[in-house]
């Protein structure tokens, strides 16, 4: 076995098992209900792309999200993040850098 089947068959086990059972009949309503005034949600631009509400310096008390701001989330900054900076073409990306071991508890 590749460690490229081995890493498709881990996203397809927590897809199926952990990710895709709990969204599964999930509303727009509840996808993009914000819980409390001023929660960073998913949005759609003036030119419709999508964007995640973000601040360029993380604020010292974590915003509340919403459903559509976690996923997002899990997609462009942990799962798209990872993926660049190891799978991307060419020189290895410098977010690398970041799960050196040094970087852990």
């Amino acid at each position: 076995m590749t460690w490229r089947s081995l890493l498709l068959e881990q996203l397809e086990f927590y897809w199926t098992t952990h990710f895709r059972p709990r969204i599964e009949g999930l509303t727009d309503d509840e996808y993009f209900w914000e819980p409390a005034l001023g929660a960073w949600s998913l949005r759609e631009g003036d030119d419709g792309r999508w964007e995640l509400d973000s601040l360029p310096v993380e604020p010292p008390i974590a915003p509340v999200t919403t459903i559509a701001w976690r996923v997002g989330h899990l997609g462009r900054d942990v799962l798209g993040k990872r993926a660049r900076a190891f799978f991307a073409p060419g020189d290895v990306a410098n977010d690398v850098v970041m799960y050196d071991d040094q970087y852990w508890p």
